[in-house]
């Protein structure tokens, strides 16, 4: 899951080696009794199971669970699960968390699907599917994440070409770009070689040559050596006919230059290694933005013009 600086994806499913369960705020933890299913009252310390009538910060489970219903909390605030027993899934039953959450399996936890094959057990997190009965039993610690930092692309005379960047990668086997007319259906168009794990920086491009006419809609599908995938958030661009279609004037520049298109809002500035520079808020149609004090060389001005992501590129001289 405009995709911005501040919009990651990642760190869908975080393992660490040890949790201490008195770091965090409201909590409730997992004790033993003679049925442990997550639905029972008598499984939780505080007295009723977690549901999104009964949101918490924190899930510790610290004896064994037994989830033989979905679990749906959606509707409460992102928080974080630590699995520090084992937290086992009947076959068929699913686990939705809100967008945001964490799910910490540490060295003593363990994640059991009963069976069905494929898809019958699931967490999903937000629109993300973390872990399914296909990827099998987990014990911790592991690593199943990267961290995307950015995702956009623009127009060219020769198509779209897409970019993205990874500031760490684990277990990366492969990216899926994906392409909608529609911005529901999506086909894949190419398979692009991940980093497997990296700590460093990781820059991705492709060009897109048979672009439609219009909007284009395009998003990334990363899927793990164990075949777990997550998606990134979906971008919209325009493809015109003409070519490349750039709304900044004046262009080459040396001291300001203005958004030629109707258009009212955010705008953001990035250097050629796609560090952000600026940001200008609340712009109006025909305000002049200076940029005199930009060394030469070239930019992206990103902002969104008719519910379309636009980065379009300015040469300051």
């Amino acid at each position: 899951m405009t995709y911005s600086k501040d919009i990651k994806q990642g760190l869908m499913l975080i393992i660490f080696a040890t949790m201490a369960s008195n770091v965090y705020g409201a909590n409730c933890e997992s004790v033993s009794t003679p049925f442990g299913t997550w639905n029972n009252n008598a499984t939780w310390s505080c007295g009723t199971e977690p549901s999104g009538l009964n949101c918490l910060d924190t899930i510790f489970i610290d004896e064994h669970v037994y989830i033989t219903a979905h679990v749906t909390l959606t509707s409460c605030a992102a928080f974080v699960m630590v699995i520090n027993d084992t937290l086992r899934f009947q076959s068929g039953k699913k686990m939705y968390l809100p967008a945001g959450s964490e799910v910490i399996l540490s060295a003593t936890g363990t994640l059991y699907p009963e069976g069905g094959g494929g898809s019958s057990n699931i967490i999903q997190i937000g629109a993300d599917v973390v872990w399914t009965t296909a990827a099998g039993t987990y014990t911790g610690p592991l690593v199943l994440d990267i961290e995307l930092t950015d995702f956009y692309g623009y127009s060219l005379t020769r198509g779209i070409e897409l970019k993205w960047i990874t500031a760490s990668e684990t277990d990366n086997d492969y990216f899926t770009l994906e392409r909608s007319m529609d911005g529901i259906k999506f086909k894949p168009i190419e398979l692009i070689d991940g980093a497997g794990t990296s700590l460093e920086t990781n820059y991705y491009t492709f060009l897109d040559n048979s672009p439609r006419i219009g909007i284009n809609y395009y998003r990334l599908k990363q899927t793990d050596f164990n075949g777990l995938f997550t998606y990134s958030n979906t971008i919209a661009i325009s493809y015109y006919t003409g070519g490349e279609k750039n709304n900044l004037w004046p262009n080459p520049t040396t001291d300001f230059f203005t958004i030629s298109c109707q258009f009212n809002g955010d705008i953001s500035i990035f250097d050629s290694s796609l560090r952000q520079i600026c940001s200008i808020e609340h712009y109006s149609q025909g305000d002049k933005i200076s940029i005199s004090d930009l060394p030469s060389g070239v930019y992206f001005v990103t902002y969104s013009y008719n519910y379309v992501l636009k980065i379009d590129k300015l040469i300051v001289n």
